[in-house]
């Protein structure tokens, strides 16, 4: 009893060390504020470290405009369209304020996603879509 008891006891502790490797990104978010709803993305934050993420349904033929507002007075800030397809169809990576747009027609319908990556970033964004 006690030979099975130490396997189940090295298989429970072997499969935590696995699943532990797999959560090697880490998040950070201090005095983080906003919101994440259809058509806008707004935060605010003292550090932002990770991924935030938006779902956007666009039909065939549509039109796709992205508006941002980007506020950065430390790190960098990073966003991203990602097509259904997984491939990057817009990345701009952010070290100072800036406000403009991206826009593209020749799109697929599907669910594209919009990512703001952090890398110790302060400041805020606000995208509308």
């Amino acid at each position: 009893m006690k030979k099975r008891s130490k396997r189940i006891l090295f298989g429970m502790a072997l499969l935590l060390v696995v699943l532990l490797a797999g959560c090697g990104s880490t998040q950070v978010r201090t005095n983080w504020a906003g919101t994440n709803v259809p058509g806008k993305m707004a935060y605010t934050y003292s550090t932002f470290t990770g991924i935030e993420t938006a779902k956007i349904e666009v039909e065939e033929g549509q039109t796709l405009r992205l508006d941002f507002d980007v506020a950065v007075n430390q790190g960098s800030l990073t966003l991203r369209l990602v097509g259904p397809d997984k491939v990057n169809l817009w990345e701009k990576r952010f070290e100072s304020d800036e406000t403009g747009w991206f826009e593209t027609s020749y799109i697929e319908s599907g669910r594209y996603t919009l990512e703001a990556q952090g890398e110790q970033a302060g400041g805020g964004f606000e995208v509308t879509w």
